[in-house]
């Protein structure tokens, strides 16, 4: 089977009351003095041009509000250095598909579950009388408390005391 590149490109149909509308615009422009075609094409090229600008202001915004999401600022924070009103940062965050929060309490990384992952979330709630998220919560905080000791424990993750000796990461088991 050849590729779908080999030979001539396909001609575009369009409908017929579309091909009536490009007729009438192209019979418009070509009506123009020479002056006025002139007019009309500078009048485009700037137009081009403002909306390039604004893309690339854009991405330039984005770019700095990810970034300093990223590094864990909260909405008010980002808002006061990029020098915008919180609303409109979430807002132009949430239209890109981030949320930034206001609070510093709010998990700021999801994680993601499997099925199995989480039906047993589902069913350790239930055993625990509360909702998943309630469960979940719970468990993280219990797990994170005390510089996360129980979850370095069961890990056997060591804390390094001094980051310039090399430690091992694993810890050796504990005996009774």
């Amino acid at each position: 089977m050849a590729p779908p590149h080999d030979g001539p490109p396909k001609v575009r149909q369009h409908p017929a009351w579309l091909v009536k509308i490009i007729e009438a615009k192209r019979r418009a422009f070509d009506s123009l003095s020479d002056a006025e075609k002139a007019e009309a094409l500078d009048v485009q090229k700037e137009r081009r041009q403002r909306v390039r600008a604004k893309r690339a202001a854009s991405l330039s915004l984005a770019t700095q509000i990810f970034k300093l999401h990223d590094a864990g600022h909260t909405a008010d924070e980002i808002a006061a250095i990029v020098g915008r009103r919180t609303i409109s940062v979430r807002q132009f965050a949430a239209a890109r598909g981030v949320f930034i929060s206001r609070s510093t309490l709010l998990i700021r990384h999801g994680v993601t579950l499997s099925r199995e992952g989480e039906d047993a979330l589902r069913r350790m709630a239930a055993d625990y009388g509360k909702t998943a998220a309630e469960a979940l919560d719970d468990w993280l905080t219990f797990s994170l408390d005390d510089d996360a000791a129980v979850a370095r424990r069961v890990l056997r993750v060591a804390r390094r005391a001094n980051t310039d000796q090399p430690q091992p990461l694993l810890m050796r088991r504990i005996t009774r």
